[in-house]
């Protein structure tokens, strides 16, 4: 497998005021990781952000780990254990029980640099197929080294439908410097057997509460000790922890090498046989992709004689390119039943993400990647041996995790464009946290009816509870029901059990339907079915029935369901529905949090900073919403949680408020809301510490463009995802392999271009070699041929911003590829291609107040001093009276740290000065400040020098509970 290499970006402007709870500050390992540095997170140790990211590792780097080391410990950790699950009645007569599907996605298209919470966009990988997944590897690798962990909210969503997860043990691909040497240490033996590296492993993964390692062992030179050692230690790993998933690629051999077998054969089958106590070391084999009909055979005969059941080997399917378009060979793993003979693994199905426009497309493209192309999983599309992609739904049986009460779904499928508390929308803005990802409809759709069937869906703009409702639309029939199945389930009913459904305009055609048998039940159409009228509503008001089931006790709830029906015909009908639950009993609302703490924050400028908050947990809270509460007494949701600690990306003080008020609301496992736990901010800065940051808009000519022409795409990373206006999660033109190449577009009319930008490999999270050295832009004249407006030649760098030598109007337009870059792993990699018409550039961002001292010297001796400026940035340094601003020095940074000296601030008096920063090419910054004291007063250090020393010699103490505020002196 490619193990790209991810590159870490420099973050954006803040402000420091650190704040310390009783827990004295993490130590930093001693031994750097593969970048270079001691830290995990280094934009952190910088005191430039308080992102937590994920957990990774070199070998020596997590010898050293306790979580004590890893500052971002309580916010990137798994907060949901596994929930157990049972496969249901089989709904389509070619899938195979025993058959399972492994997913291997690049979750987070940069490990590195995400937040291991979530992130602030709609357009994300919000995965939601879990019912067709029996384990996901959390693909992704590090700049720390080769052990790349899964993030809590990525941990969080699959245990909530009963899915484990495993972290990627990355080791490079090729002969390189000291690779051996690398698997070498990994799997040394210590002299009392133990394994230091496996003990390790096993702690790091109870502590982020993951459930095993998926080994990609691929480096070179490794002798057969080496490998003998390595499945000695996986066996070892296995009989300290019987639990553990161990996932392996068809890689590295027994006696040392690397040889893709494509197979399990005489050759690799040491890995899978059993130990003499009858035990497994691997659990899941992943078979590399170049498997026919001889390696699929080979495989089940090698299995069978092992002891092994051929549904531990997983034919590996690479659809990171092409996604539904790749060559699949589904028939050569279909029995003569046309069942599968044995498991699938699916190498990047994040591709789908690729080919969505938008978040809510994208369930649309996985409804036909995981169902198919008809929306209905009882179906087969077209036969295997065809080139059409049948969906998983075709090959697996699904399974549930709603096996006992209580059990309460909003629909919420991990990320929005809002969020809605109680049926009002709380959050107006994109969200994308999987942690709080609900269980989702078991079928998507299956939908029947002897005349017009509706259609299903996600509905983005409207929801109860979170980000999502379940809509259903189209036209009815008269006297023609549509039966809809939503959920599979397996749960006994009891005395007391009531089934509720919130739902809006259902216009009393609807009824909640429940499916009971028993024992002797082999199938949903066997079972008893019971349809519930919905309590009567107002149009658009969401509106709850709740309906005892009592009667019958005894029984098991098999699945549950909707009947839609009408008298008449009824035209453009739709219904949505909100929540859904099954409760056993009722729970009384929570008491909040005994305390919630500022953990950090780090100022913006004046008015929004970034922030860490933890809580004490509350005994029965399933999760815990988090509010920002107005100056007028209302409430605005900011995000809902699993954990007891997040992290805040943005918060934000308004012109009238002198500090800011967060509370902490627990939820109970039946959906009701609690008392909140307030914390008030004393927030640092006032109205006259900085301007406000208002970002201008230019207008992207190149959005809304109509792709014309290329020379080439992957089906998942196509050409016209260079002009969707945005490079997150992967979005790109990529062709691989292609080291020339173009591109087309016609923007509908003419346009007269001033600025031309374009996005590299880099910007994307992908190595620096990847960036594109050599291309042009080109248009199309009147006489329709293609003329050079500009280009450019040896770029190393991530981003390209220029203006034109001169402006060009045309409708048409080309980006020509000359020499996509010097990586091994070559191909086109554009994430984005934009042109403005005007020749103004963004504001720079500017370097963050913490950075920031001022001297007031006597007289004309004043000294002003930033430091982490980005060589070749302007600093300009102005006082101010009244509303006027005087500019009294600037200059150039040639290396992170800029003084300026013989300034006047033109007071003897303490005070404030003001600082900008500009980037070549870009607007100035919004102002910041930073305060002086008067010429007589006793000189400090440099802000952020004295805030560090203090934050040290304050962690060593033993503090109270009480968090404790550190200022920078103002």
């Amino acid at each position: 497998m490619e193990n790209k290499k991810w590159k870490r970006f420099g973050s954006c402007l803040m402000a420091l005021a650190m704040v310390l709870s009783g827990t004295a500050l993490p130590a930093s390992a001693a031994t750097p990781g593969k970048d270079g540095s001691a830290e995990m997170n280094e934009a952190y140790a910088a005191h430039e952000s308080l992102m937590p990211i994920g957990p990774s590792f070199s070998v020596a780097t997590l010898l050293e780990w306790t979580p004590e080391s890893d500052p971002d410990a309580r916010y990137s950790r798994a907060s949901i254990p596994m929930a157990n699950r049972e496969g249901g009645f089989v709904v389509n007569p070619k899938a195979n029980p025993e058959a399972k599907l492994m997913l291997c996605s690049l979750a987070n298209s940069s490990h590195d640099t995400t937040s291991s919470q979530g992130t602030e966009n709609f357009m994300s990988w919000s995965f939601n197929y879990w019912q067709y997944t029996d384990s996901f590897v959390y693909w992704s690798g590090s700049e720390e080294g080769l052990i790349c962990c899964p993030t809590g909210e990525f941990t969080d969503a699959a245990h909530t439908n009963g899915v484990p997860v495993v972290a990627t043990l990355g080791f490079p691909w090729g002969s390189g410097s000291g690779y051996a040497e690398e698997v070498d240490a990994f799997c040394q033996k210590a002299e009392d057997g133990s394994f230091p590296v496996a003990d390790k492993l096993l702690e790091v993964m109870d502590y982020y509460g993951f459930d095993g390692y998926f080994f990609n062992q691929e480096s070179f030179g490794c002798s057969a000790e080496i490998a003998s050692r390595l499945d000695e230690m996986i066996r070892y790993m296995r009989a300290k922890c019987p639990d553990i998933l161990i996932s392996w690629y068809d890689s590295m051999l027994p006696s040392g090498g690397v040889s893709y077998q494509n197979a399990v054969n005489s050759s690799n089958q040491r890995w899978m046989e059993r130990s003499d106590d009858g035990s497994v070391g691997i659990n899941e084999f992943f078979m590399n992709y170049n498997w026919y009909t001889g390696q699929i055979s080979t495989t089940v005969s090698t299995m069978n004689s092992i002891n092994r059941s051929p549904f531990d080997a997983y034919a590996g399917l690479d659809v990171q390119q092409n996604g539904m378009n790749t060559p699949f060979r589904d028939e050569l793993l279909v029995d003569e039943d046309g069942k599968l003979k044995l498991s699938i693994a699916l190498y990047c199905p994040n591709s789908t993400l690729g080919n969505s426009a938008n978040g809510a497309q994208f369930h649309e493209v996985e409804q036909d990647f995981y169902v198919n192309s008809a929306s209905d999983p009882r179906v087969e599309v077209a036969n295997v041996s065809s080139p059409t992609w049948l969906g998983m739904s075709r090959f697996f049986a699904d399974k549930t995790p709603i096996l006992s009460t209580p059990f309460v779904t909003s629909f919420n499928s991990g990320h929005g464009v809002g969020y809605y508390v109680n049926g009002e929308l709380s959050r107006d803005n994109e969200w994308s946290y999987q942690s709080v990802q609900d269980v989702m409809p078991t079928w998507t759709w299956i939908i029947d009816s002897d005349g017009s069937k509706l259609d299903g869906g996600y509905d983005f703009t409207d929801a109860y509870n979170g980000g999502t409702s379940i809509q259903f639309y189209g036209d009815l029939d008269a006297n023609k029901a549509n039966d809809i199945m939503l959920y599979s389930t397996d749960v006994a009913v009891t005395d007391g059990m009531t089934l509720s459904l919130t739902a809006k305009n259902d216009d009393g055609k609807a009824r909640l339907v429940a499916y009971y048998g028993d024992d002797s039940t082999a199938s949903y159409e066997e079972c008893e079915t019971v349809a519930y009228d919905l309590t009567a509503s107002e149009a658009d008001t969401w509106t709850t029935t709740v309906v005892d089931i009592s009667d019958h006790a005894g029984k098991t709830l098999y699945a549950i369901g909707l009947k839609v029906e009408s008298d008449t015909a009824v035209s453009d009908y739709h219904i949505n529905l909100g929540q859904l639950a099954i409760l056993d009993q009722d729970r009384a609302a929570l008491s909040g949090p005994t305390s919630v703490a500022l953990d950090e924050i780090l100022y913006h400028n004046a008015y929004d900073a970034e922030a860490r908050i933890y809580w004490d947990a509350v005994d029965g809270a399933a999760s815990y919403e988090i509010y920002k509460v107005n100056a007028n007494g209302t409430s605005n949701l900011i995000m809902e949680t699993p954990n007891t600690a997040f992290y805040l990306p943005t918060l934000v003080r308004d012109f009238d408020e002198d500090d800011v008020t967060l509370k902490v609301v627990p939820v109970n496992a039946n959906g009701v809301r609690g008392e909140g736990t307030e914390l008030i901010i004393d927030w640092l800065y006032s109205n006259e510490d900085s301007e406000v940051y208002e970002p201008k808009e230019f207008e992207n000519v190149c959005l809304g463009a109509t792709v014309t022409g290329y020379s080439g795409q992957n089906e998942s990373e196509p050409a016209s995802k260079a002009i969707d206006g945005t490079s997150l999660n992967g979005s790109k033109w990529c062709v691989t392999n292609a080291e020339t190449g173009y591109m087309d577009i016609d923007i509908g009319r003419e346009v007269k271009v001033r600025r031309w930008r374009v996005e590299h490999a880099q910007y994307g999270g992908e190595d620096v070699l990847m960036n594109t050295v050599d291309f042009a832009l080109e248009y199309k004249n009147a006489s329709g041929g293609w003329v050079e407006a500009k280009r450019i030649q040896h770029n190393t760098a991530a981003v390209t911003d220029v203006l034109l030598d001169e402006p060009v109007t045309a409708q048409e337009w080309r980006l020509r590829i000359y020499d996509d870059g010097t990586s091994p792993w070559g191909g086109i990699r554009i994430y984005e291609w934009q042109m403005f018409e005007t020749a103004e550039f963004p504001q720079t961002e500017p370097v963050s107040i913490q950075f920031a001292a001022a001297e007031n010297g006597t007289g004309a001796n004043d000294t002003f001093t930033l430091k982490n400026v980005p060589a070749g940035q302007t600093v300009k340094v102005y006082t101010k009276s009244g509303s006027e601003y005087n500019k009294i020095g600037e200059a150039v940074a040639e290396s992170g740290t800029v003084t300026i000296t013989g300034l006047n601030f033109g007071t003897q008096e303490a005070g404030r000065i003001y600082y900008t920063t500009t980037a070549t090419g870009s607007a100035e910054s919004i102002k910041l400040s930073a305060s002086f004291e008067a010429e007589n007063a006793a000189k400090s250090e440099a802000a952020r020098d004295v805030t560090a020393k203090l934050i040290h010699s304050l962690a060593r103490l033993a503090l109270p509970t009480v968090a404790t505020s550190i200022f920078l002196l103002r």
